[in-house]
């Protein structure tokens, strides 16, 4: 799989997400990682289905812990953009012509 660093980081981000939804222990609920996964492993070749299913085994087994403190820090962040985003669009009147 030829990556770059955003990319690589994006999808452990995204199977963090996916693994942690798929723990019932978590609390934390992300169908849309799941599947948004579900749907890249889908799509690549055999080798490249092969280590997403590595990334993601290693995720969430031994990288758990680490998967866990990732999504509760992308959530706290994702929060922070959803509240900046409704508050320039309550400003500026309509969410798809938003000013920054």
């Amino acid at each position: 799989m030829n990556l770059s660093d955003v990319s690589h980081t994006a999808i452990n981000t995204l199977i963090c997400r996916a693994t942690q939804d798929e723990n019932d222990k978590t609390g934390f609920k992300d169908s849309v990682s799941v599947l948004s996964l579900n749907n890249l492993i889908d799509s690549d070749s055999e080798i490249d289905k092969k280590t997403l299913l590595k990334w993601k085994k290693m995720i969430a087994g031994a990288g758990s812990g680490d998967a866990k403190r990732l999504v509760w820090r992308v959530r706290t962040i994702d929060g922070i953009v959803n509240d900046y985003i409704s508050k320039k669009s309550i400003v500026y009147g309509h969410q798809y012509c938003m000013r920054i």
